[in-house]
């Protein structure tokens, strides 16, 4: 059954689960420039962030969030005001081999965020 006229549509290729944490991106030649926000959604290929300013992003960051102990590199798809729109091109656990490019993204987030790097108790 078609939707009807003027309703919005999901062009999403996979569902995106809702979320509320702390994400930041890094862009710039050595991924010196960063930007603190809010990850809104994620899926396995893609999330919705939201930066709290309107930064200038390059068409492509990294991303780490709070819910995966991973470098998430990423291609921006759109921009609506502050929310940004994310396809993700590769994934790099922050406890496996990154290399040198990365090396700076990984112990940046384990300083703010070192319980992402520590096993779980339980």
């Amino acid at each position: 059954m078609p939707l009807p006229p003027g309703l919005p549509f999901d062009r999403r290729s996979e569902p995106r689960s809702p979320s509320a944490a702390a994400a930041r991106v890094w862009y710039g030649a050595g991924y010196e420039i960063w930007a603190d926000g809010r990850l809104r959604d994620v899926s396995t290929g893609g999330a919705r962030i939201e930066l709290p300013t309107a930064h200038a992003l390059p068409t492509r960051l990294a991303l780490v969030h709070e819910l995966a102990p991973t470098i998430f590199e990423a291609v921006v798809r759109w921009r609506r005001g502050n929310a940004v729109g994310l396809s993700f091109e590769a994934r790099h656990a922050l406890s496996g081999d990154i290399g040198p490019r990365l090396q700076h993204i990984r112990d940046t987030w384990l300083a703010l965020y070192p319980a992402a790097h520590s096993p779980s108790q339980g």
